[in-house]
């Protein structure tokens, strides 16, 4: 089928069947485990066994993450370019930033043990965090690596999924990709045990700054 035909039967369907109530103000359902929203979300960022930190000195806090994984090779972000190259400086660790195409750098992605990223928000009822693909922060990033650290402000931290949309939306128009992150990946469709790392990283550290 074209792409016109498809485009047309989906405008003939919204002819047909108007959407009621399309703007009808969210209302949020959820017990909330705590007044606090930062703690809300560590809690249920634990829960879902993400390893949280409060920083004090986020440069000293990587440091200390990336000894204890024993990582060996470690990609960033270009948003995340401001801290990582106060890192970089210190020749402690290979690091290296994520500057180009997957084409042109796939074995180097693949043998790359650890991520660096920055959330651009987190939410507090299901502890999970939001990143947007872009130039500054391909999707492969968060999902590549055995190992993820993730930068998360505070203040970006919001009550609800509904909320956590609309901070992620750019000019009222949301992004082409959004990946919502609970935690490592896991699974349990082999005899029903729970396997992590299947499909991402095996361990997440959430700093909080």
């Amino acid at each position: 089928m074209s792409r016109e035909a498809i485009l047309s039967n989906v405008r003939n369907a919204l002819e047909q069947n108007k959407l009621n109530n399309a703007n009808r103000d969210y209302k949020d359902l959820i017990k909330h485990s705590s007044d606090n929203i930062v703690q809300e979300y560590i809690t249920m960022q634990t829960a879902n066994k993400g390893i949280v930190v409060e920083s004090k000195d986020i440069l000293n806090d990587i440091k200390e993450i990336l000894t204890k994984l024993e990582s060996k090779k470690i990609l960033y972000t270009l948003d995340m370019a401001d801290i990582a190259k106060d890192l970089e400086s210190t020749k402690e660790f290979d690091i290296k930033p994520y500057d180009k195409s997957v084409d042109s750098i796939r074995d180097e992605l693949f043998n790359t043990d650890t991520s660096i990223i920055r959330a651009k928000c987190g939410v507090a009822d299901l502890g999970i965090f939001g990143v947007v693909s872009s130039s500054l922060h391909p999707r492969l990033a968060s999902l590549i690596t055995k190992n993820c650290i993730i930068i998360l402000d505070k203040k970006d931290i919001v009550q609800s999924l509904n909320d956590g949309i609309n901070k992620l939306k750019g000019n009222d128009k949301l992004p082409s990709n959004i990946i919502f992150i609970a935690g490592p990946s896991r699974t349990a469709d082999i005899e029903l045990k729970t396997v992590f790392g299947v499909h991402g990283p095996q361990q997440t550290y959430i700093i909080l700054i």
